[in-house]
């Protein structure tokens, strides 16, 4: 089950899109916009069911930018793997690579590991070329929010 908290999810979804369709938008705008605030805000900080794994965290955002009308794909797939999220714009395209720390402990060898999957995979690089911005992310589990994230180059 997928439960919204009512009270904040306007705002969120109001805050994707607009930080998606900023001319000069930064990749840690978007960051900032969908992962502190879309994972607390959007479910209940006490959702334990949400933070079990990477891919119902993934899942989250994926129908967060969906549901606000937003080009998102989840699993795409280029010719060396899956790209957690890619968000197509008319010149940009955001490849987001997730990672779920269950503690602490584990968080800077997950951001590592994404960005080592986020080049080694060439997540993003498919046709039409674009801008490409490629984001590195861990969730803790813990904290319900983003704990690290990185630009891969």
């Amino acid at each position: 089950k997928i439960y919204y908290n009512k009270g904040k999810k306007g705002k969120v979804l109001e805050m994707a899109e607009k930080a998606l369709h900023e001319p000069d938008l930064l990749p840690e705008h978007l960051v900032q916009a969908l992962g502190y605030r879309c994972i607390a805000a959007t479910l209940g900080r006490d959702d334990k069911e949400a933070f079990k794994t990477e891919h119902y965290c993934r899942d989250i955002i994926y129908y967060t930018l969906s549901l606000s009308g937003i080009n998102a794909q989840r699993e795409a797939i280029s010719s060396d793997g899956r790209a957690d999220i890619v968000v197509e714009l008319s010149a940009k395209r955001f490849v987001f690579e997730f990672k779920l720390a269950k503690s602490r402990d584990t968080e800077k060898e997950l951001l590592d590991k994404a960005i080592e999957q986020a080049k080694d995979k060439r997540y993003g690089e498919i046709l039409p070329l674009k801008e490409l911005n490629r984001m590195a992310v861990v969730i803790n589990a813990e904290d319900k929010a983003v704990a690290q994230w990185r630009i891969v180059d």
